[in-house]
């Protein structure tokens, strides 16, 4: 958002991970992209120790394919002092739910921008698939490189959304 929007350049390149941009018409009509988003509201959101949540966290497929230490880390800075998540999951399924509304939507702001085509922009993307847990693949469109001059995008093979915490040295 501070690239497309700057008044200068910020940036030399950016590299863009994943990064949650739907296609163009889900900004168009969000009551047709609503998310189920009961997955997120179920979530434990008190621990009893940072172990309690990497016990709990390990077993769970999101979360198997990270290494050891990078699984410490998270769990370690997303809890406060009292063991309790610092994004609650309400305020989680916020930021997806505004995600797709049309006040979000950032094309308008990229072809407006002063700057953001003047430099490279790499979008690195997770597999598509068709698995029910929506941080297995990629919600970023295809077709978002096409909204940059100096845009690349690679689309990593057998790799899911969290990809840069199952593989930190990539």
């Amino acid at each position: 958002y501070a690239a497309a929007t700057a008044s200068k350049r910020l940036f030399q390149s950016l590299l863009l991970l994943d990064p949650v941009i739907f296609p163009r018409t889900m900004y168009e009509d969000a009551d047709s992209a609503m998310f189920d988003l009961s997955f997120i509201l179920r979530r434990k959101n008190q621990w009893s120790s940072v172990d309690d949540m990497i016990s709990r966290l390990e077993k769970r497929d999101t979360f198997s394919r990270w290494p050891k230490d990078t699984l410490r880390d998270y769990c370690t800075y997303a809890i406060d002092e009292n063991y309790k998540l610092l994004c609650a999951p309400e305020g989680e399924a916020s930021i997806y739910q505004s995600g797709i509304q049309p006040d979000s939507n950032i094309y308008p702001l990229i072809e407006k921008s002063k700057f953001i085509h003047d430099i490279p922009i790499h979008i690195v993307r997770a597999s598509l698939g068709e698995s029910a847990n929506p941080f297995d693949w990629s919600v970023t469109t295809p077709d978002l490189v096409k909204s940059f001059k100096r845009g690349r995008d690679t689309q990593l093979k057998n790799s899911r959304h969290l990809f840069p915490m199952e593989e930190p040295d990539i």
